[in-house]
């Protein structure tokens, strides 16, 4: 049995994958198959989660059904590499600890890796992979790790990898990353809702104009114009989550009376021109308006407004014209 280091042969970063005997006593090989059970060749878990080897370093672990990828991502020199395994075959102990191993084989150097998760939550998981095999029976049989320490924040850099041994490594998720935000900017419009051939209502979104705002257009008798409005000073950005937090300059008709609050929107599915894009604006209770008379749904400081979570995926306009907020609205640049 091998105990392989963990970072890969890749130059432009100086490390090296070596491999030495092993000393400790956790037997790496079992004398029989009878405490897993076998899961098949699918990879029960999926999704990018990063170790935070050093600030300017951290190591992604992309997980998909078919295969792991090892991301060494240099951020001081803006150079990246990979690692890929492809998943054999997943098993399960049948022990209290429901620990999961992936057999896999590495696309670089042709060795058997094993791969151990256990604690999988929504936002990390642990996960062992200390040891490689020469042999795919020998990862197959390999046994299930025993010990207990759990490495969950930077290496030092004066030992940055010790005797090669990390134990379990607690991954981060890493949350889905919005595309194509620096190509938003514009006037979008929802669809026009309709009414007897004639336009009656829409929403639009001004964002990284002259002058940032959310619009109602109606038809109010007088013709189909601006009918209410939020003037809109951007304050903050999260272009990971897709979050935006507008100070209320100004506001109007059915919004008036909103001015110096604070108004949360989220945008995804931006398309690559930007030519369109998915708003919503966000409430405190899920209130599906933002109208002045609705109360306290809206951001009072800018902390209260980054701390209002988006909709959910299911929440979608349904071309309604009272039921607009909290729910995503596809639109078009116009």
């Amino acid at each position: 049995m091998k105990l392989t280091k963990l970072f890969s042969g890749v130059a432009i970063l100086a490390f090296l994958f070596t491999s030495c005997s092993s000393d400790d006593n956790n037997e790496p090989i079992r004398p029989d198959n009878k405490d897993q059970i076998a899961l098949g060749s699918i990879l029960p878990i999926e999704g990018t989660y990063v170790f935070p080897h050093t600030p300017t370093m951290p190591l992604p672990f992309k997980f998909e059904s078919n295969k792991i990828t090892i991301i060494f991502e240099d951020k001081s020199n803006q150079t990246t590499a990979e690692d890929v395994y492809d998943v054999l075959s997943v098993y399960k102990n049948t022990s209290k600890d429901e620990i999961i191993k992936a057999v896999t084989k590495s696309k670089s150097t042709q060795e058997y890796k094993t791969f151990f998760f256990k604690d999988q939550k929504e936002e990390s998981v642990l996960i062992h992979m200390d040891y490689s095999f020469p042999t795919q029976d020998e990862a197959i049989k390999s046994a299930y790790p025993t010990e207990t320490k759990t490495t969950t924040k930077t290496i030092t850099a004066d030992n940055p990898h010790g005797n090669m041994k990390f134990g379990w490594l607690k991954l981060e998720k890493e949350e889905d990353k919005v595309q194509n935000m620096d190509k938003l900017k514009g006037v979008y419009g929802s669809e026009i809702i309709m009414k007897g051939g004639n336009p009656t209502a829409q929403y639009v979104f001004k964002i990284n104009s002259d002058e940032d705002a959310f619009l109602f257009r109606a038809n109010m008798g007088k013709g189909f114009g601006d009918s209410a409005s939020f003037i809109l000073k951007k304050v903050a950005t999260d272009e990971a989550k897709g979050q935006l937090i507008y100070e209320v300059t100004g506001s109007t008709g059915y919004y008036e009376g909103r001015t110096g609050q604070y108004l949360t929107i989220y945008v995804k599915d931006i398309s690559a021109d930007g030519a369109k894009a998915t708003f919503a604006i966000a409430t405190k209770d899920g209130s599906n308006s933002v109208a002045s008379s609705k109360g306290d749904v809206i951001g009072k400081t800018i902390e209260e407004a980054k701390a209002i979570k988006a909709p959910e995926a299911s929440q979608v306009w349904e071309n309604d014209m009272m039921n607009y907020a909290h729910k995503w609205m596809p639109t078009t640049r116009e």
